[in-house]
């Protein structure tokens, strides 16, 4: 998680986002109590949406966060901003965040059937940085639409729009005088996105808002900046000699485990999605009937590779051609990569075995957030492993892996 100032605004980036699954009973206290989150914010206009954070277990920079006046969610402020954008959209709003002409900053926040996406949800960054961004959300999730305000250079760019495969939908201001993301986003002080405390009881307590995460992940970068850059989660090295694997550089085991993850979820009264599995030999989901007492044929939602296991479990099998790797040698020790591990783990308050040079780690954050926060990135990984808690919404993640290529 991430502070930013804008206008006298403290504004949060990069929560937890949830989504409320439709039927279930939704109580934030079971929340406090089973995630141990302490703050949370809720869309005004996505009701079925959350963002939480937690507080640092220590981190010198906690007392500035105890000292931020009503900080705002800056992904709920951009959506609850716009009324162009439905509760059934899939869409992109980008928008200046600041136009300062020597290094502008922009950003965008996805929004995701309806919901503001738990991976890749809200960005800010370059200009360039942006555009990649869009070309790699629009090839990977079908996108109704971009929102492109007429301060960012490309908003009348049809060659752009072309290459994304998208319709841009330009936003203007109305006033001449200011630019169209400061008046759409930030020329008022709403309550948009506001950040609550979790727990009801503290409400009157001194610092009842602070931004945990972003403690928590300020301090992962302190002690981690000696990792090294790694090749985007899209990016796949060139092919190698084959060679016995047993383990997967992060970036690569990610990307071709969860290439398919949404179409695996589903929850729609009939069938839900019990299980994730994805190993160096393929991926295993497992199903079980939902709670309408009808049982809809699964085969039509995805397909003859289902086998039946009985009348209220399936199970869905699919290979992955892994791409061959040449290991690389990396400057870092097992020992330092290990004690790195640990360091972590205990920030974001998850379990994690390491036996060796082996790991096994249980977290309630996905591998694709920890990866993109610098937790896992120099690992090797040859399991990841969901389990969806249907009271909570919440996904269970296991992840097993090795801190040195074979």
């Amino acid at each position: 998680m991430k502070h930013y100032v804008k206008n006298g605004i403290n504004f949060i980036s990069d929560l937890i986002w949830q989504t409320k699954i439709s039927g279930e009973r939704f109580l934030l206290k079971n929340y406090l109590k089973d995630c141990k989150f302490d703050f949370y914010c809720r869309s005004k206009q996505f009701s079925n949406v959350y963002g939480f954070g937690r507080y640092p277990k220590e981190s010198s920079q906690r007392e500035i966060f105890l000292k931020l006046k009503k900080p705002k969610s800056l992904a709920l402020h951009i959506v609850d901003s716009l009324a162009e954008v439905d509760t059934t959209d899939s869409c992109i709003i980008c928008f200046c965040f600041d136009s300062n002409a020597k290094d502008p900053v922009y950003g965008y926040v996805f929004v995701y059937q309806g919901a503001i996406s738990p991976e890749n949800g809200e960005f800010l960054g370059s200009l360039d940085e942006l555009k990649e961004r869009l070309e790699f959300l629009t090839g990977r999730y079908s996108i109704d639409v971009v929102f492109v305000p007429d301060d960012i250079p490309f908003f009348n760019n049809s060659a752009f729009e072309y290459k994304l495969g998208v319709k841009f939908g330009t936003l203007f201001s109305e006033d001449d005088n200011i630019l169209a993301s400061e008046y759409l986003f930030f020329r008022s002080k709403s309550t948009h996105g506001a950040i609550r405390k979790l727990d009801r009881t503290k409400e009157k307590k001194i610092g009842a808002i602070i931004a945990g995460v972003a403690v928590i992940l300020f301090a992962i970068y302190q002690i981690t900046d000696y990792f090294t850059d790694e090749p985007d989660l899209d990016t796949v090295p060139e092919a190698a000699k084959p060679v016995v694997i047993q383990s997967y550089p992060a970036n690569i085991f990610i990307n071709d485990c969860l290439r398919n993850f949404d179409k695996y979820l589903i929850d729609n009264g009939h069938w839900r999605t019990k299980e994730f599995k994805c190993t160096i030999d393929g991926v295993t989901v497992s199903y079980n009937a939902g709670y309408e007492g009808d049982n809809v044929d699964i085969r039509s939602l995805l397909g003859d590779n289902i086998v039946m296991k009985s009348d209220t479990e399936a199970e869905l099998v699919e290979k992955i051609s892994f791409p061959h790797y040449t290991a690389i040698p990396s400057s870092l020790s097992i020992e330092n990569k290990s004690e790195m591990l640990k360091k972590s783990s205990h920030l974001l308050d998850m379990h994690t075995d390491i036996n060796g040079s082996h790991f096994d780690i249980s977290s309630g954050y996905s591998p694709l957030f920890l990866y993109q926060n610098n937790i896992i990135n120099n690992l090797y990984l040859s399991e990841l492993t969901m389990t969806l808690d249907h009271d909570s919404g919440f996904m269970n993640w296991k992840i097993v892996g090795e801190f040195d290529a074979k």
